[in-house]
């Protein structure tokens, strides 16, 4: 019994099997039309300032500041702040 089993296994993959098939063609049928799509896309044309297209999602950071990128004087200076704090501790 366990016999057929492989081999009936060996065998379709062999042949192939047609729902998997059927599922990469649709999904390959899906992917160039999102391609093609993305093609024709017509951008708005570009500021007279002379900037570049920015994405969506650093147009709307920039708005509403969710996550503001930390500039390296940010950094040195928290990190500064951290190491006194640690040696405070360690001294009292």
């Amino acid at each position: 019994m366990e016999f057929m089993r492989v081999w009936l296994a060996g065998l379709m993959n062999l042949v192939g099997d047609p729902a998997r098939e059927n599922q990469r063609l649709e999904a390959a049928k899906q992917s160039s039309s999102r391609l093609r799509a993305i093609k024709n896309l017509s951008l708005p044309p570009a500021n007279e300032e002379g900037e570049d297209h920015r994405d969506l999602m650093a147009r709307t950071r920039e708005i509403t500041n969710i996550y503001p990128t930390p500039s390296r004087k940010d950094i040195t200076h928290h990190r500064l702040e951290a190491l006194s704090a640690k040696l405070a501790e360690r001294q009292a």
